[in-house]
């Protein structure tokens, strides 16, 4: 995968760890508050934040010998149960579990075939 200083990311599908500096790895998170407006007042209140991982790299569809991530990735959403993450940025590490996605197959001719991922992430992710 293309090399980017300061961010890596691991994602575990069946015991098997797939590891790489990627282009691109974000966590989002989506901080949840509404208002309550009443007659004499707005009250903010907090709900629960939900998050989303964002990651793009390479295709990777080697054989089932290989278990190439994209390969994993596409057997594991066709499963629907939840892989492990872990995303390293500068000395901070968050960890959790995603819900996998369908990556992309194929694309032009004489193009790097990259994918773009956006996986909800379940729950609050581990900080240390």
């Amino acid at each position: 995968m293309p090399a980017l200083t300061g961010q890596s990311i691991t994602i575990e599908i069946n015991s098997v760890a797939y590891t790489g500096v990627v282009a691109y790895a974000e966590l989002l998170p989506q901080n949840n508050v509404t208002q309550y407006v009443t007659l004499s007042t707005t009250v903010p209140t907090k709900n629960p934040p939900t998050f989303q991982l964002q990651v793009r790299g390479l295709q990777d569809w080697t054989d089932a010998v290989q278990d190439g991530f994209s390969r994993a990735m596409w057997l594991a959403a066709a499963a629907g149960t939840t892989v492990g993450f872990e995303l390293v940025v500068q000395d901070g590490t968050w960890t959790g579990n995603i819900m996998p996605v369908f990556p992309n197959a194929g694309g032009e001719a004489t193009a790097v075939l990259e994918n773009d991922l956006t996986f909800e992430v379940v729950g609050i992710p581990s900080f240390t």
